[in-house]
């Protein structure tokens, strides 16, 4: 199953690179709360919520990745920095969309 097909069928669980998921989310908030939020029980908004996690994480995993690159690293590491730094950048560009409600008038 795609992303695109999981999003299609309701509540998303990963962000569109895989390394942000619906999981980790989920254990950050367990890890916070004795219960889970009220507002947890709605598709909608945990999706809403996740979204916005996805975009803080993203760009702020992207931001650090990038400050890594530097004038003397390596050619090869810098390839993989970058690619992972843009999947990041990626990643938060969905959500912001998936925030704005821009990709849910798509669907």
């Amino acid at each position: 199953m795609t992303m695109t097909d999981n999003a299609d069928i309701g509540e998303i669980y990963r962000s569109p690179s895989g390394l942000l998921t619906r999981t980790a989310w989920e254990d950050e908030l367990e890890s916070s709360f004795d219960q889970m939020p009220r507002w947890y029980r709605s598709a909608a908004e945990r999706d809403r919520r996740f979204a916005r996690w996805v975009h803080a994480e993203a760009k702020g995993l992207a931001c650090h990745l990038d400050r890594l690159v530097r004038p003397d690293t390596k050619p090869a590491l810098a390839r993989h920095l970058r690619a992972v730094s843009q999947a990041l950048w990626d990643d938060a560009d969905w959500a912001r969309h998936r925030i704005d409600g821009s990709m849910d008038e798509a669907a």
